[in-house]
């Protein structure tokens, strides 16, 4: 999985914007996977190629403004995105994801001592590719909101407040 090198970085936010992600996180897939939706929108501020990065179990589908890419195109952790046009863009994303067992990512384990399941994130560095798309790089600030979709009987916390909605529904405030 090739890091981003700095004059990638440099390309990629003199290319962009990012404006919003609409996460939604679903972990009622079992033990091992869990489902992974991303919508992110962004402007391209002129033409251009760039790329978004994911570390999937398996990539299901992605569009560029409605149009399907294609999911084989994943290169190890970067999807290209080919001839953007100046303007508004809107990325979907739906993946299947794998829990960590070592802190990485979205880790999940099962509490010996009460034998309930616990999940966290831990997204360092290059880690939030392993729990949803994003065009990862400090310099490229957006707003998440977060939906999370949880066996019945969790609680989920956020870094804001959270919402029960209801049938495992779980909604975050949205980030600053």
């Amino acid at each position: 999985m090739p890091a981003l090198q700095r004059d990638e970085a440099q390309t990629r936010a003199r290319l962009i914007d990012v404006h919003r992600y609409a996460v939604e996180l679903d972990l009622t897939h079992g033990e091992e996977r869990f489902g992974s939706r991303t919508v992110i929108h962004f402007t391209a501020r002129a033409a251009g190629d760039t790329f978004v990065e994911l570390k999937p179990a398996e990539l299901h589908s992605a569009t560029l403004d409605g149009q399907p890419l294609d999911p084989k195109a994943l290169d190890s952790n970067r999807l290209p995105l080919t001839g953007l046009a100046p303007g508004d863009h809107e990325l979907r994303l739906d993946a299947t994801m794998r829990y960590s067992r070592t802190g990485e990512g979205m880790h999940r384990f099962t509490d010996p001592a009460d034998g309930e399941s616990y999940v966290y994130t831990q997204l360092f560095m290059d880690d939030v590719q392993r729990v949803f798309a994003a065009f990862d790089q400090p310099d490229l600030k957006a707003v998440f909101e977060l939906t999370v979709t949880a066996p019945e009987g969790w609680s989920v916390l956020a870094n804001g407040i959270t919402e029960h909605l209801g049938q495992g529904r779980w909604q975050a405030a949205p980030t600053p």
